[in-house]
Formats: structure tokens, sequence, C-alpha cells
């Protein structure tokens, strides 16, 4: 489920400034312990302007 949320606002953020250079970004999500249990790197993301779309999709 965290996946999904990670990939939406991935692409959301790609979407609203689509003409930054995301090959350097990063989102990582740590749990109560401070453990990496999630990292994605936007360019991981495939973005279709037309259709939004899942990540590897």
């Amino acid at each position: 489920m965290i996946r999904l949320h990670v990939e939406r606002v991935v692409l959301d953020l790609m979407a609203r400034a689509a003409r930054l250079d995301w090959s350097a970004w990063q989102v990582e999500v740590y749990n109560e312990k401070g453990r990496t249990v999630l990292a994605k790197a936007f360019t991981d993301g495939r973005y279709d302007r037309r259709v939004k779309r899942s990540f590897g999709a």
C-alpha cells in the first residue's frame, strides 16, 4: 500500500514540474525505528502525459 502511495506522489510531482531534471531525486520511506522500508528513484517512474500510469506499467 505504501509503494502505491509513493508512486502516486512521485508521478504527481513529476507531472507538475515536468521540465525539471529528476535524475538525482529519490523518495525514501522509513519505519518508526528509522529503518528504510522503501527507496524509489524518480526516474524509475514511467510518466505518459496523456495518461497517468503506475511505475513499470
